[in-house]
């Protein structure tokens, strides 16, 4: 508030912008405020009890780990990775995610009712370039190395595997080997001076 006096000099009185809270109220709710932001702050930390709505779909349940492929080392005497392998459906996956670089392994049923009806690999994308399974004839499975997903489950053709024989299965894992090259037999004979 601006006020004149009589010799014409201004002088200004101050005033306070608010009257409430006071100085003591006004630290008051500051002390207040900050007890209750660090009171929160501490509570984020500690750890609820998860909420599930009864509704809310369920995770999926772990596989149960089976046995029914016999893993045998192509050389004799080197020693043979075993992997996991479970079930899903009527599909037998083998778990190659464990496995990187290159390497092989001979398959064969542990059982005499011989090979499930179908057979997959589960595979990590980036840790070798394919597969190739040899049984009567060769197949070659590409691994994606950009694949969206952490894993690919490669499935073999139906026909590869009998579901009643007992036929091992070759697998190698690597870099992509071109299949060899039969050379034709000539017919010809060398000319005889």
């Amino acid at each position: 508030m601006v006020r004149k006096n009589a010799r014409g000099s201004v002088t200004v009185k101050r005033q306070s912008i608010s009257k409430w809270p006071r100085s003591g109220a006004r630290s008051a709710s500051l002390l207040m405020m900050l007890g209750l932001v660090t009171a929160l702050t501490g509570c984020s930390s500690l750890q609820m009890p998860q909420m599930r709505w009864p509704f809310a779909a369920k995770p999926a349940p772990v596989p149960d780990t089976v046995d029914e492929i016999l893993f045998e080392s192509p050389v004799v005497g080197a020693p043979v990775n075993a992997f996991p392998q479970y079930f899903r459906r009527n599909t037998l996956i083998i778990d190659l995610t464990a496995a990187s670089g290159a390497g092989s392994v001979m398959m064969r049923p542990k059982t005499a009712a011989g090979w499930p009806v179908r057979v997959a690999f589960r595979v990590k994308p980036g840790s070798f370039e394919a597969l190739e399974i040899n049984a009567g004839q060769r197949v070659l499975l590409p691994v994606v190395a950009r694949a969206k997903r952490p894993t690919l489950d490669l499935e073999l053709p139906p026909a590869l595997v009998r579901a009643r024989s007992d036929d091992a299965l070759q697998l190698r894992w690597g870099a992509v080997v071109p299949p060899p090259v039969a050379q034709p037999a000539s017919d010809q004979s060398p000319p005889t001076s």
